[in-house]
């Protein structure tokens, strides 16, 4: 699914700061790309307008055939709950439930798949990232490494189109970061996921086949 912004601009008037100008750039489906930049750039508001939790205040965004800037509320959370995952640096799992539950939630949410079916995904995603011997686990018997594991492991449990990933090594040591960076990019590579990943990192950038670098809220340059 093909996702554009088109002049996007973000402003936050109650700080009277302009934290996107006039972004226009094209995600193919398929993408990995990593959104780099110093603290304060604009990755994490691009992020959160092409993962469809925040409007422009001025530009266009198309996701596939829907302009998201005129899209009623309601419209634009159940498209976003049907084709949007997301990873966190800090991994925002539910601590009263285990490795299992977390994974099965957004499945639960939708509330279209059967108790067997639900189930049976959660098994298979579990295998696929290394966590079926963790499935009882709660958050807080895990490792970082584990829990953003868990994490990415929810996020792609229901297919969606695009994975959102903000700074998902942020809480890692540089191993548990690799791991967890070779399995965005087998997902990627495996299930033609969208991967739009904001990092500081350049050896996180390093695993994108496409690379964004963002300053004062503007795009600098792309580069393969």
């Amino acid at each position: 699914m093909n996702l554009e912004l088109r002049a996007v601009s973000k402003k936050y008037s109650d700080h009277d700061v302009n934290a996107l100008r006039e972004v226009s750039l094209h995600f193919s489906s398929g993408d990995f790309v990593a959104v780099c930049g110093p603290s304060g750039c604009g990755k994490s508001t691009l992020l959160n307008i092409v993962g469809l939790m925040d409007k422009p205040t001025m530009g266009t965004v198309i996701f596939g055939d829907d302009d998201i800037t005129s899209l009623a509320d309601e419209k634009l959370t159940r498209l976003r709950g049907e084709r949007i995952g997301f990873v966190f640096q800090f991994f925002n799992l539910l601590s009263t439930m285990t490795v299992e539950e977390n994974v099965a939630l957004p499945l639960e949410i939708q509330g279209r798949a059967k108790p067997q079916e639900i189930k049976s995904r959660v098994s298979n995603i579990l295998e696929r990232v290394g966590m079926s011997h963790r499935v009882g686990f709660y958050p807080s018997q895990l490792s970082g490494g584990e829990m953003q594991r868990t994490a990415i492991a929810r996020a792609v449990i229901h297919k969606p189109k695009i994975v959102v990933a903000d700074e998902p090594t942020g809480n890692l040591d540089s191993e548990n970061g690799n791991l967890v960076l070779e399995l965005l990019k087998q997902l990627n590579q495996a299930e033609g996921q969208t991967i739009i990943m904001a990092t500081h990192s350049l050896e996180a950038a390093s695993y994108a086949s496409r690379r964004i670098d963002m300053r004062d809220g503007k795009v600098l340059s792309e580069a393969r």
